[in-house]
């Protein structure tokens, strides 16, 4: 999705519970010089926070690589990411 203040909103889901997972977002038309991302993950399928722990499942900063062309980056296993693009 493309925001009214110009950034491109990209999400990505890994539904395999054991394997990372690589992506390649070609920039055909765009010029990105920017990139956030957090994902939501957790070591077990089944995590949950609680009182004890109510961080156990929270967002966290990822890292993404630009070059001219594409956006590359790698998911965790049983994940959800949210990349900002930047012009």
């Amino acid at each position: 999705a493309k925001g009214s203040d110009g950034r491109i909103y990209v999400a990505l889901s890994n539904i395999d519970p054991n394997n990372p997972v690589s992506f390649e977002l070609s920039l055909k038309g765009t010029s990105v010089t920017e990139v956030k991302g957090e994902t939501l993950y957790a070591s077990q399928m089944d995590a949950v926070n609680t009182f004890e722990d109510p961080d156990n499942v929270s967002p966290k900063e990822i890292t993404a690589q630009i070059n001219r062309t594409s956006v590359q980056v790698t998911v965790q296993p049983q994940s959800v990411t949210v990349l900002t693009l930047s012009p």
